[in-house]
């Protein structure tokens, strides 16, 4: 393994010869993102590259988890531009991946995706995770993954991924205006 910082990510770039048993469950690793990243702990699922670029190479990418998925892990940093100047509007890369214009919502081109570092779930761990909207949470609820890598309240069934350990009120507010405090859990169906 060779440690590696990509832009203003901080990861593990991997090289494995696999033989079975664990492989680095436990480190935060790097992988490229056709989505724009516009929060840290937003929950992240592995999907195919060629997905979003069809002409492009066969690997994994990281994208924002679908709802009631069971996540990769959630993301370490935004993928804010670093380089604009105090004042600036904040821009993220890939810079034509826009979720608020008319394009296309995320980048078609593999050249133009951008380095995420993917966290992994671990058992027991404290993460803010952006809360989805319109969701009031209470201390104790079951939770789940929400569309766009958000997390919601889970329903019977489901596939549970943490507790809420401190109750929020979003019920009037967007996804991503506040950050639900998430002790992750094993992954179980919600009884």
């Amino acid at each position: 393994m060779i440690p590696t910082n990509i832009g203003n990510q901080v990861g593990i770039t991997a090289t494995y010869k696999v033989n079975g048993g664990r492989i680095a469950e436990d480190y935060n690793l790097a992988y490229l993102c056709p989505y724009q990243v516009k929060y840290a702990g937003l929950l992240m699922e592995l999907a195919a590259a060629t997905t979003y670029d069809t002409d492009g190479g066969s690997y994994l990418v990281a994208v924002p988890a679908g709802d009631n998925v069971v996540p990769e892990g959630w993301s370490w940093k935004t993928s804010a531009r670093t380089d604009l100047l105090v004042g600036a509007a904040i821009q993220y890369y890939p810079i034509d991946a826009d979720l608020t214009g008319g394009g296309s919502t995320y980048a078609t081109d593999e050249v133009k995706f951008y380095p995420c570092t993917v966290c992994p779930m671990k058992n027991g761990e404290l993460v803010g995770i952006p809360a989805y909207q319109a969701v009031n949470f209470a201390l104790g609820d079951e939770l789940a993954s929400a569309t766009g890598g958000f997390v919601r309240k889970a329903a019977t069934g489901e596939n549970v991924i943490g507790i809420c350990e401190v109750p929020l009120d979003n019920s009037t507010g967007a996804s991503g205006a506040y950050f639900v405090k998430v002790r992750v859990t094993d992954a179980h169906a919600m009884a």
